[in-house]
């Protein structure tokens, strides 16, 4: 999408792009945690976690989100949603096939909606599940709003 010829479609993709990589970075901390990284902000994890790298990693790896972790991947989950909401309202003026384009904002939605049912559980098998495009759910979405040219 070049700017300069849809510059509403190209604030949508921005917003679309911000929203999966704050998704994929929430969904990826368990795993980078068995790693000793994180992604998470070191400023975030001192001030509002108050935990070390080395106690974050631990209490995930013990397969139990802390509550303080908790409330910043809450807190993360709301800007995402945030980033989607200015996509979806930029949505009225773009074309049908750049809102097709951005069908993929719905698999990260539908993992955010299963953090969110599991209290922001990172650790959950229900949230940690490789789900792709195979539940019946997702894929009726996709195809529901594929037809209707949303996202």
């Amino acid at each position: 999408i070049h700017a300069s010829d849809f510059p509403n479609a190209a604030k949508a993709a921005l917003h679309a792009g911000r929203f999966l990589g704050l998704t994929t970075m929430i969904r990826a901390t368990p795993f980078l945690a068995a790693r000793n990284q994180t992604y998470v902000p070191k400023k975030m994890l001192d001030e509002q976690i108050g935990f070390s790298p080395e106690e974050f990693y631990a209490s995930l790896l013990s397969g139990k989100t802390p509550d303080p972790m908790k409330e910043c991947i809450r807190e993360m989950v709301a800007v995402a949603r945030q980033e989607l909401d200015q996509a979806r309202e930029l949505h009225s003026n773009v074309t049908r096939d750049t809102s097709l384009m951005l069908l993929s904002v719905l698999p990260a939605l539908h993992y955010i909606e299963r953090l969110q049912a599991n209290d922001y559980e990172l650790c959950s098998p229900d949230v940690m599940q490789l789900t792709g495009f195979g539940p019946l759910k997702l894929r009726l979405r996709l195809r529901w709003c594929a037809w209707r040219g949303n996202f």
